[in-house]
């Protein structure tokens, strides 16, 4: 699909995994977009861009049967549950504040597997409704940046993963 400022590559492959739209994140290109974003946005945009494409090559390697260090199976597990939480029904809306939380947690390993991301996901799509959870949602994401995000997350690590509870 080819656009005036860059392209999204589709793919089947993705596709069929789930994922909706298949964007081919490491394929596609964009020249505008990023200066529509605040810095926070654009900082985990960025992060999240790259840590992705990283786990795409790792995710190609590892099924050469190589012996994978314990690092490289923490990025891959971590890119799963990343695409995990991408893959969501055509009914859910998540929004876009809860998506920066989330992601903090995640690229942060601070969620250990998908069960516990669902309930974490769903607590706080719910907290986003109630006008005192969205203003703690809301207070979470008043950083500039994505380590100033990382900071606030981790002093509410554990009112967060006690949603999971």
């Amino acid at each position: 699909m080819g656009i005036t400022d860059g392209h999204l590559f589709l793919d089947s492959n993705i596709y069929y995994q789930g994922m909706r739209p298949a964007v081919n994140i490491p394929l596609s290109v964009t020249r505008v977009g990023r200066q529509t974003l605040d810095n926070l946005s654009r900082d985990i945009n960025k992060t999240l861009t790259a840590f992705l494409g990283q786990y795409n090559k790792l995710q190609n390697l590892s099924h050469f049967g190589q012996e994978l260090t314990p690092e490289v199976k923490k990025k891959l597990r971590i890119g799963d549950m990343i695409y995990k939480f991408f893959t969501q029904s055509y009914h859910e809306t998540v929004p876009s504040k809860v998506q920066l939380v989330i992601l903090s947690l995640l690229l942060q390993d601070l969620i250990e597997s998908k069960e516990i991301l669902e309930k974490v996901k769903t607590k706080l799509i719910n907290l986003y409704v109630d006008p005192d959870g969205k203003n703690w949602i809301m207070e979470m994401n008043k950083a500039h940046d994505l380590k100033g995000l990382n900071e606030i997350i981790m002093n509410n690590k554990d009112k967060l993963l006690a949603l999971a509870g």
